[in-house]
């Protein structure tokens, strides 16, 4: 069966995303900014890119000159590059499951990864870390209360075949994972949301 992000519109995920009582893209924008002006590094890659949300912020920062977006739905990658013109020989997109491929993965100085880990494990994921080698990682995961992992919106019928590829991520088990390849844990910072959730910001740097 085919992973169902490869059939999720993307206007339907960003609609969703977007809405007052979710209010994730805008904040994960926010937070993208401050992972990209923390490190000193010349190149980064984002995994889950999906439209390109928190791309934009790009366009102030001159360190990083390569950025790789990585995603597994190709209509998404084309929108990204799209959208942000303002970096056409700075941005390079990837199509590719890492839960299938990661030799295609590049290698990065920052890897970035926000609402991605919960699609392929922390297993998976230290594997693609393993392939990009990057001297730091900083990702989000999203802290639930006891309700599904999507909010209640009038998209949530046409998200709701992710289920099928979603487990929440325990903070701990990402620590554990990362420090067995040599990352230390540099920073946990949580964000509140609507709906009692809350993103979760850790951060790591290669011993």
């Amino acid at each position: 069966m085919d992973n169902p992000w490869k059939e999720v519109a993307l206007s339907d995920y960003e609609n969703h995303m977007s809405l007052s009582n979710v209010y994730q893209l805008q904040t994960l924008d926010a937070i993208m900014r401050s992972q990209f002006e923390a490190y000193p590094v010349a190149s980064a890659a984002i995994l889950g890119v999906a439209g390109g949300n928190g791309l934009g912020n790009l366009i102030a920062i001159n360190n990083i000159t390569t950025i790789y977006g990585i995603d597994i739905n190709a209509s998404y990658l084309s929108a990204s590059k799209e959208r942000y013109p303002e970096l056409d020989g700075r941005y390079r997109t990837i199509l590719t499951d890492i839960n299938d491929d990661i030799s295609i993965l590049p290698k990065a100085d920052l890897v970035i990864a926000n609402l991605f880990i919960e699609y392929v494990g922390c297993s998976n994921f230290a594997n693609a870390i393993k392939q990009v080698s990057p001297c730091f990682i900083s990702c989000v995961i999203q802290i639930d209360p006891a309700e599904s992992f999507v909010s209640q919106s009038p998209y949530t019928d046409k998200l709701e075949t992710l289920d099928t590829v979603h487990s929440s991520v325990n903070p701990n088990e990402l620590i554990e994972t990362l420090e067995s390849i040599g990352y230390k844990s540099i920073l946990q910072n949580s964000t509140s949301l609507p709906n009692g959730k809350m993103f979760l910001r850790l951060d790591f740097a290669l011993e």
